[in-house]
């Protein structure tokens, strides 16, 4: 099922929309036990956001979304196993809502958090 939501995501035309829902398929993934296919959907979720979306719906938006695919992962590598992957990437996400919040004013970042808890 993964390998052919994955093919389907790619064929999109939006990249923002694949990384939103490759984000989907991760906390999916992460909910049902297969981590290793959490940690791959939530990858490819943060390179694509990182690289498509910034200028689409604008910078603190792509940060958030950043922040919340890093979120994803570290839980999912957290509970894979790999601890230091954990540490990483739930710090990067920390720091992405600290900047957000500098950004885009308070209420963004709680909105970021409460994004993160969900």
């Amino acid at each position: 099922h993964y390998r052919d939501a994955l093919r389907a995501f790619r064929s999109s035309h939006s990249n923002c929309g694949i990384a939103a829902s490759l984000s989907n398929l991760g906390a999916v993934c992460s909910r049902t036990g297969r981590h290793g296919h959490a940690i791959r959907a939530w990858t490819e979720a943060l390179e694509l956001t990182e690289a498509s979306c910034k200028d689409k719906g604008g910078v603190v938006e792509a940060d958030r979304n950043v922040a919340g695919a890093l979120y994803g992962l570290g839980t999912a590598r957290l509970l894979d196993g790999d601890a230091e992957g954990a540490l990483k990437d739930l710090g990067r996400s920390h720091r992405i809502i600290l900047k957000v919040a500098k950004q885009g004013g308070e209420d963004m970042a709680l909105d970021a958090a409460r994004t993160l808890d969900a």
